[in-house]
């Protein structure tokens, strides 16, 4: 049965986009053997991420994040039933918002919520797909 999971987290600050580059290409090769695909989007110190793939498989990858001393505050956003994958093309893509620039970034931050002055990843499972979609759907070109 294939899955898609879409979770946020808060990144440990010892964490930068350094690690998150590393970790994305060793999830690559661990996905590709799992027949994973998904995309993690970073802002900040928040997490976005999707994952779509066999039950069994989202469930284990989702074990070791909630373990992964890396990740606090992880909310599991959305898990359901598809029929295909959306997000096929990418064993795991990762864009940090933050070092976007130009009219892209513009757009992405429309998707997400406003505190005060500052920005934070949606935690609402249909504005999480939709910014998760713009990004996979930008990229694709």
């Amino acid at each position: 049965m294939l899955k898609q999971l879409i979770y946020s987290s808060i990144l440990n600050t010892s964490v930068d986009w350094k690690d998150i580059v590393e970790i994305s290409k060793s999830s690559q090769s661990r996905n590709k053997e799992n027949e994973l695909s998904g995309i993690l989007v970073l802002y900040q110190n928040q997490v976005l991420q999707l994952l779509e793939g066999e039950s069994l498989s989202i469930t284990q990858v989702f074990n070791n994040i909630l373990n992964d001393k890396r990740h606090t505050q992880i909310n599991l956003l959305n898990c359901e039933t598809i029929p295909d994958r959306r997000f096929g093309a990418w064993k795991l893509k990762e864009v940090n918002i933050g070092r976007l620039d130009g009219q892209f970034k513009k757009i992405l931050e429309a998707f997400m919520v406003k505190e005060n002055t500052s920005l934070r990843l949606p935690q609402d499972s249909a504005q999480a797909y939709a910014l998760l979609a713009s990004v996979y759907a930008a990229n694709k070109m």
